[in-house]
């Protein structure tokens, strides 16, 4: 067997050839939220984005203060992951005869990699472990899946867990872990579609208190309730985490001060709640003591409840309506800047504002993608506006606008780097005026008061996309 033998924190370990697509040197790295801590992010390699491992930290063999080691880039069954690792030694023929089961030839391994060698054998009078790329723990991990309509979640990033409490893989209780009311509570994981901040719902008059307002969420109103007042404890006036659940069989939006993040509890870190509470179903309890409550969302939200809550939602959606379309005769929209250009985007396109961040610049393959970027937890491709104009606007970018093209397979997120963000206005649809076919991006002109203004058509960035879906990232 051919092998490629590498070193990771002074053990000597190796992977068969035929899985290592190459090696190279460290790239940046764009950080994840609600992943194991060996998962470092998300990196680009040969156009693609990837998923990189510490693979010392998945060993158990991570040091303090070690510096960043080569990249190897692996065929897993999960699809290709990037693997930070020490040092590439070389290539060799590996007699099948040489290899020894894990255990009972010099290289007894009683850490984590003993569950992930496949065999082991001498070079150079040295113990190397052969690795089995199926066993990596990377098989939940993936760069990206579509967000399909109102139903996927698009800030988590599978079914995973990490932390003392996690015993192995598919044992225990997986929860998305939040703060309410100064407390501790957990949603179970498999009720959870969506996790996202909102810090400007949209308030309802006349209605109970647990009611926090309306959130819109991919273009479609949703009523959004305070998980604090519905557990009896003072709320956040101004809480913006919002955690999109389904509750007694219906979706619901329930406001939280803090998402801390996907856990997985041992079965025997589960305590009963007893009689105490219909709200909670029982208690999991941290390595240090916390006490975190598993939410019983069929309790919380009981079906007298729910009918009342059934009864805002069309009132919500009428108020939504009546606000983003007041006339027909105009067009909503945001007024951003790139250089000397005014633009604007109808506001039913605009999915998110976030602060501007450094991205990951990838390959100039003829589209519009110049990069990717991790904005809430999805890694979206960034199209730099001022090219449309010849004059690239990326560098003086202070903010990122997350449109939403019209694409049927739910890859439709692209973040826009924009100079400035002015205003929402009502474009009268009677002053927009011509196009041009030669950018795909410009649907035409328009005026707002004496000011004259482009008008943006975000579907032209699927015209002049690659073939390759954009990444967004989701659970």
């Amino acid at each position: 067997m051919k092998v490629l033998i590498f070193d990771v924190a002074d053990r000597s370990y190796a992977l068969p050839a035929d899985l290592v697509r190459e090696v190279e040197q460290p790239m940046p790295v764009t950080p994840l939220p609600f992943v194991p801590d060996y998962v470092e992010g998300l990196t680009a390699s040969g156009g693609r984005v990837l998923p990189q491992i510490d693979l010392a930290r998945r060993l158990g063999r991570a040091a303090p203060g070690e510096a960043p080691g080569e990249l190897l880039v692996v065929c897993a069954p999960a699809g290709d992951i990037v693997l930070r690792i020490g040092r590439a030694r070389r290539m060799a023929d590996v007699p099948d005869s040489e290899l020894t089961a894990v255990g009972d030839g010099p290289a007894e391994e009683t850490s984590p990699a003993g569950t992930m060698a496949a065999a082991e054998f001498l070079w150079d009078d040295r113990p190397v472990l052969l690795l089995r790329a199926d066993a990596l723990g990377i098989e939940g991990v993936s760069p990206a899946a579509p967000a399909a309509g109102a139903e996927g979640p698009t800030a988590l990033l599978g079914d995973l867990g990490s932390g003392p409490m996690v015993e192995r893989r598919g044992i225990g209780t997986a929860v998305m872990v939040v703060e309410a009311g100064g407390e501790s509570y957990a949603f179970p994981l498999e009720s959870v579609s969506e996790v996202y901040a909102d810090p400007a719902l949209t308030p309802i008059p006349n209605t109970p208190d647990i009611v926090a307002g309306i959130s819109v969420l991919r273009g479609s109103p949703r009523l959004v309730v305070s998980l604090a007042r519905l557990l009896g404890l003072p709320a956040d006036p101004n809480e913006s985490a919002m955690v999109a659940a389904i509750a007694a069989g219906r979706p619901l939006v329930f406001q939280c001060t803090r998402l801390v993040g996907i856990r997985r509890y041992a079965d025997t870190a589960r305590e009963s709640a007893g009689d105490r509470t219909g709200c909670v179903d029982s208690y999991l309890i941290d390595g240090d003591g916390t006490v975190t409550g598993l939410l019983a969302l069929d309790g919380l939200v009981p079906q007298d409840r729910g009918e009342r809550l059934d009864a805002l939602l069309p009132r919500a959606k009428e108020m939504e309506n009546d606000r983003r379309h007041a006339a027909n005769d105009v067009r909503r929209m945001l007024l951003i800047g790139t250089g000397p250009h005014t633009c604007a985007i109808d506001i039913g396109r605009v999915d998110r504002i976030a602060g501007f961040s450094p991205m990951v610049e990838t390959p100039d393959d003829g589209g519009p993608a110049v990069g990717m970027t991790d904005i809430g937890g999805a890694v979206l491709p960034v199209a730099d506006l001022g090219a449309a104009f010849g004059s690239p606007s990326t560098v003086a970018a202070t903010a990122y606008v997350v449109v939403r093209t019209s694409r049927a397979d739910g890859f439709g997120l692209w973040a826009l780097p924009v100079e400035r963000l002015e205003r929402l206005a009502d474009v009268p649809v009677a002053s927009i005026r011509g196009g041009n076919a030669a950018t795909g991006l410009i649907a035409g002109v328009g005026r707002v008061g004496e000011r004259l203004i482009t008008i943006l058509d975000v579907d032209g960035l699927e015209s002049l996309a690659p073939a390759a879906p954009p990444q967004e990232m989701v659970a």
